[in-house]
């Protein structure tokens, strides 16, 4: 027997006993056999076997495929050994292997376009489809075969279709044909399918085929929505089921229940799918809010069962290969290790045989699986510091697979901090725009009931940055959403505060937004939703403004006076809001009978006139308030620590702004002095009760005379060294270091130089040990101090406090957002002297400042945090009053220009 014949009967022998392997799902013993045929191959490149007689290993270890060793030592060295022998020479790519061009090597190309599929050539699937398509030879589905090679024809052909379907459901052909507007997976299939019909030996295969194409129709018809080809209507239960689950039709879910159940008390090997069924409808009862109890208990049932069929253990294998390489991958990013891309590649790989296994078997539980672990494989560059060349397209599929993985209901995890990470990077990458209108366009498009609220929560992050084109069928379908199902609508002040919202916008924010009006009370404690409402409020037509109005005083809460007030505030022509105001303040004096506090919030109201302008101080009620803060603070003073009493925040920095301090009798600023210090030095103090205090404290100091101002100014220094420092000592985010730069800030320009220079220095002494969530609010207390003092020393002192502050955040992209908004703030004020305080900053010559700031504008305008980005325009819109604008300004200026969110371009907008 020569040397060809021995390899040839051996390779027999492994295709015979991985057959029946396959058969019998012994995926562990088809892999080891497949392998060993391909290595055996590709070990001697001087003699070798016909093609056709060793696709088979190629064909059943990436059916099996379950490590990243199976493809990258096996499989592609023995493609690329297959193709050097072929060719004769060295080959300039791993996959520039070899083509069909006769009948004999269709197997050839069947076998490239599978390797092209888990090697994710995606630039070859069109062309290699194509060759599918033309380069069928008749005589290949007329060749002489036994049953096992047929099983091998069968499972290829199946799986081929399966593959073109998974990875291009909607690829059309571009030709001019009858079939034209036919996806290719389509059209493969009548191609094939004439063939095989033709053929009596064949009709097992071909009746397989006409299945596997029947379930790929009825699935895209709940997958992809395609409605156009697919006209057969799902006719089993379980079909029925699938259809009920994505239409989010619970009441026949529960229908169709117990028959599945009856069907896998006959048919043990359905048992598996149902019973991820059955799991999947505990899962949408009770997101529904309904009781759901389950008496079909499967887990023992299903462990005996993945010991008699080998191959439903299979898709956990893989899951589990899947989110070990993800946790190695997470654990070489926190050593700061580098990353190969293979190991995305694996990810990938192993998706796209789940979710194919997944379709095959009906088994909804292990496709929404392979959707998320899709998602995340997609997702893979956001772990890096910053994303890679042309990576819009996975992170674009990432993101439409979090949607229809239905896996983005928990906030607060890894995963949906990836996705939200994703939305951020193709804001700044170079396609990202086209990539966002695309992500947009396919969700709207392609979104079932089920995954509606996914969808939504990726509006949501988008907010502005959703395509002006789109934002009105965004709307439209938020709308129909939320007939069927309650949606967070929080991020629609994104939309109203941003976008210029047209007549038909309106039309159906109004629809979207009146059912919050009508049941302020419920919604009023959320601060997202107090914001959009007052947003809604302020910018609405004014029509649909007195709706709203209406809705709000019709409840009696004192709450709810805040939204009309700051809405008739933020807008000079809602005069009609300030009378649903009063309204409200009528409404709450008869319920509550609170006049003193009425009165008050009358005063305010009448007192605001068609313009905004300063309120009449002198009719406001000094006494009655002053009575108030007096005993509140008594009541602190006295508080021990076996007290109980507790004292409601009555807000009073907010209302002592309003009122005339500087009339003070001697005896009243005692008795001020007296108590707030007595307050504040109680241990007892909560936080909260501390901050109001001390700021309402500085706003009536502010307003005394020198005298006074320089003799409390020690007494303000012990007051804050008696809280120690303004590092905080727990994880509870306390305001109360925020009063204290409050303090020190609006006190220091008016004090005496000593006074000042020992507060200076205590400030100072803070920044080391300062939280950095106070490390802006301390900037911009610098800035203001350098701005506002004329004084050497002190300018001196505050510019070193700034530049120390700086070496703190000046790579904490969420800090220094923060610093930057700050900073804008204090340059964009107005003061006494009639300037802005650019002007202010451009008369101090500021070289280090600006050195500063330049340093803090190219971290931030690529950042992924659309806010920085919007620091960033403010701030130039800022240098450009001044002149300040050189090349690298011009730069940043035409980048940010052209940004996709509404806040970032919509200020030189209106800059312009």
């Amino acid at each position: 027997m020569s040397t060809l014949e021995a390899m040839k009967e051996a390779n027999r022998y492994l295709f015979e006993e991985a057959i029946h392997a396959h058969l019998d799902g012994q995926a562990a013993k088809v892999r080891h056999l497949a392998a060993l045929a391909l290595k055996e191959e590709a070990s001697d490149i001087k003699i070798s076997i016909e093609f056709n007689e060793l696709a088979w290993a190629f064909v059943l270890l990436i059916y099996w495929l379950l490590k990243e060793y199976d493809y990258s030592n096996v499989l592609r060295p023995a493609w690329w050994a297959f193709g050097r022998k072929q060719r004769g020479q060295e080959s300039d790519s791993l996959f520039d292997g070899p083509i069909a061009q006769k009948q004999e090597e269709y197997w050839i190309t069947l076998v490239n376009f599978l390797m092209d599929v888990i090697g994710l050539q995606t630039e070859n699937f069109e062309k290699d489809i194509e060759l599918l398509l033309e380069g069928i030879p008749e005589e290949f589905f007329s060749q002489n075969l036994d049953q096992l090679q047929l099983e091998l024809l069968s499972l290829t052909l199946n799986f081929t279709l399966e593959c073109v379907y998974t990875i291009s459901p909607n690829l059309s052909n571009k030709e001019t044909e009858p079939r034209e507007t036919e996806p290719k997976w389509c059209l493969l299939y009548h191609k094939w399918n004439s063939s095989l019909s033709r053929e009596k030996k064949l009709q097992n295969i071909h009746s397989s085929f006409e299945k596997t194409f029947r379930r790929l129709q009825i699935q895209g018809l709940f997958l992809i929505g395609e409605q156009k080809f697919l006209t057969i209507v799902p006719s089993k239960n379980i079909e029925k089921f699938w259809q009920a689950f994505y239409k989010q039709n619970t009441e026949e879910m529960g229908q169709l229940r117990d028959e599945l159940v009856r069907e896998a008390q006959k048919d043990e090997e359905k048992f598996y799918s149902i019973q991820g069924l059955l799991n999947i409808q505990r899962f949408v009862n009770i997101n529904s809010g309904k009781q759901f109890e389950d008496q079909f208990y499967g887990v023992y049932r299903i462990q005996r069962l993945m010991m008699e069929h080998p191959q439903w253990i299979f898709p956990k294998l893989r899951e589990i290969e899947f989110y070990d390489t993800l946790e190695k991958i997470r654990g070489q990013l926190e050593k700061e290790q580098s990353i190969n891309e293979t190991d995305q590649n694996y990810l990938l790989r192993l998706t796209i045989l789940m979710k194919i296994e997944a379709l095959r078997n009906w088994d909804l539980a292990i496709y929404l699986t392979s959707l998320k672990m899709q998602s995340r494989a997609s997702l893979f560059w956001v772990h890096w510091p910053t994303p890679v060349n042309n990576v819009e397209s996975e992170l674009s599929k990432g993101i439409c697979c979090a949607v229809k993985s239905l896996s983005l209901d928990k906030k607060e995890s890894q995963y949906y901090q990836e996705v939200e990470k994703a939305v951020s990077w193709l804001e700044i990458l170079p396609k990202g725009k086209e990539a966002i209108y695309d992500i947009v366009e396919t969700l709207l498009e392609s979104v079932q009931p089920i995954e509606t609220d996914s969808a939504i929560q990726i509006f949501s992050m988008l907010t502005d940055s959703i395509p002006t084109q789109l934002l009105n069928r965004v709307l439209k379908f938020t709308v129909e959403s939320c007939k069927h199902q309650t949606i967070p609508l929080y991020w629609l002040d994104d939309i109203i505060r941003w976008y210029g919202l047209k007549e038909e916008d309106w039309k159906l924010i109004f629809e979207l937004v009146t059912p919050m009006f009508d049941l302020v009370q419920r919604y009023f404690h959320d601060s997202k939703n107090v914001s959009m409402m007052k947003q809604a409020l302020m910018k609405s037509p004014i029509e649909i403004a007195k709706i709203w109005g209406k809705s709000i005083i019709g409840v009696v809460d004192e709450d709810c006076l805040g939204i009309l007030y700051n809405a008739a505030i933020g807008c000079v022509d809602r005069t009609e809001l300030k009378d649903f105001a009063l309204q409200l303040v009528d409404n709450l004096e008869k319920h509550y009978g609170t006049k003193a506090e009425t009165e008050y919030n009358r005063s305010l109201l009448q007192n605001l006139g068609i313009k905004k302008g300063p309120i009449d101080k002198q009719n406001l009620y000094r006494t009655e308030f002053l009575s108030k803060l007096l005993k509140y603070s008594e009541e602190i003073s006295q508080r021990t620590a076996e007290s109980t009493r507790y004292s409601s925040n009555l807000f009073f920095y907010d209302k002592s702004c309003c009122i005339d301090w500087s009339s003070l009798y001697p005896q009243e600023w005692e008795q001020i002095s007296l108590k707030i210090g007595q307050a504040i030095k109680n241990s007892f103090i909560y936080d909260y009760e501390f901050s109001d205090l001390l700021m309402a404290w500085t706003v009536i100091l502010r307003q005394q005379n020198q005298e006074r101002i320089n003799n409390s100014a020690f007494l303000l220094l012990e007051y804050l060294e008696l809280k120690n420092q303004l590092s905080l000592e727990s994880e509870i985010k306390n305001p109360s270091d925020s009063a204290k730069i409050f303090a020190v800030t609006n006190l220091l320009p008016g004090i005496s130089l000593d006074v000042a220079k020992k507060i200076m220095s205590w400030l100072e002494e803070q920044i080391p040990c300062t939280e950095d969530m106070h490390l802006p609010l301390m900037w911009k207390a610098m800035l203001k101090i350098y701005i506002r003092t004329n004084t050497h020393e002190i300018c001196l002192a505050a510019l070193n406090a700034i530049k120390a502050i700086y070496a703190r955040i000046a790579t904490n992209t969420k800090i220094l957002t923060k610093g930057m908004m700050c900073f804008y703030s204090v340059l964009n004020k107005q003061h006494k002297q009639s300037k802005d305080g650019i002007f202010l900053l451009a008369e101090k010559k500021p070289d280090i400042i600006l050195q500063i700031l330049d340093k803090s504008l190219d971290f931030l305008y690529k950042s992924p945090n659309a806010d920085g980005r919007r620091q960033c325009a403010l701030i130039l819109s800022l240098f450009k009053k001044v002149g300040w604008i050189n090349e690298q300004r011009k730069i940043w200026l035409e980048s940010l220009e052209k940004d996709v969110r509404a806040r970032v371009s919509n200020v030189f907008l209106k800059d312009a």
